[in-house]
């Protein structure tokens, strides 16, 4: 039997089979190109991932042997002139290993989103002393010098791992940089509804272009290109997600040669520093100035 339509209902027809093709047409178009950005994505990953992988076996492959080579030279000169040299120069490589280690570790669980906070309540001189000791080699062979400035604050409720790898990036970042013969400035201050980090160098400054890169991984902050000095280049990647993960926010201000990272950390809210548990984790900060 043949269908009988008017002319009304025919054009109806042709109007809806044509919205449909148009529809099928963008939702086509939609899916091409969010299948050439997912590629590009993939391309981007493959390409971060090949240059991660070269870092690491750069990175580590130097020293890794230099370590072998001081322990067999220990093991031949224990009673050398060179043997108090030699052990300087064992801590000094097994410190540098130990700082990768701990920012290779540290993305690893900001990728996996395994980054909960643990309160406790932060003694920050200690916490200072501590990341400071990690670069006291290179801070002596380029003659620099880190200073803890003197702060209002008795204490403060945050996570001290988080706190120490923190500081621990940019004083790395900012020995990296510095001038010989300068000195790297550190300061905790309390502000309205936190508190802030900030460390301070006076060194090579920061490209103004750079701005939208500088916690990117891998990258140079002095030009903005693939990181061409020592290290992964992940420590201020590190430090922007260890401060989102607690809340906060890090940015920086770098004119005539002198560069400021600021972490702002908001204050923790007092159910979460009533129930979290002090003992060993307990920190207090009382001020002061450390030379090293």
């Amino acid at each position: 039997m043949e269908l009988q339509l008017s002319d009304d209902e025919l054009l109806q027809e042709i109007e809806r089979r044509f919205a449909t093709k148009n529809a099928l047409s963008k939702e086509m178009e939609f899916m091409t190109k969010k299948l050439l950005s997912l590629n590009e994505q993939a391309k981007q990953t493959e390409s971060v991932k090949d240059s991660f992988l070269s870092l690491i076996k750069n990175t580590f492959h130097d020293p890794l042997n230099s370590l072998l080579n001081l322990a067999h030279i220990l093991a031949t000169r224990k009673n050398s002139d060179q043997f108090n040299n030699i052990v300087d120069m064992l801590n000094a490589e097994l410190l540098r290993l130990d700082f990768q280690l701990k920012n290779i570790f540290e993305t690893l669980s900001i990728e996996e989103g395994k980054i909960e906070n643990d309160y406790s309540i932060i003694h920050f001189m200690d916490i200072f002393q501590d990341a400071s000791l990690t670069f006291k080699y290179i801070m002596a062979e380029r003659h620099i010098t880190a200073s803890l400035v003197r702060s209002e604050d008795k204490d403060f409720i945050s996570d001290a791992h988080k706190i120490y790898m923190i500081l621990l990036n940019l004083l790395s970042n900012a020995c990296e940089y510095a001038f010989e013969d300068s000195n790297i400035e550190v300061n905790l201050r309390r502000v309205d509804g936190g508190f802030e980090i900030s460390v301070q160098d006076t060194g090579v400054a920061i490209d103004v272009k750079f701005h939208p890169q500088v916690f990117t991984r891998f990258a140079n902050r002095a030009k903005g290109t693939a990181k061409k000095r020592e290290g992964l280049g992940l420590g201020l990647s590190v430090v922007r997600g260890l401060t989102e993960s607690l809340d906060g926010n890090v940015d920086y201000e770098s004119k005539d040669n002198t560069t400021k990272f600021t972490v702002f950390l908001p204050l923790v809210p007092q159910e979460s520093a009533e129930s979290m548990a002090v003992g060993d984790n307990e920190f207090f900060f009382d001020g002061g100035v450390v030379e090293l």
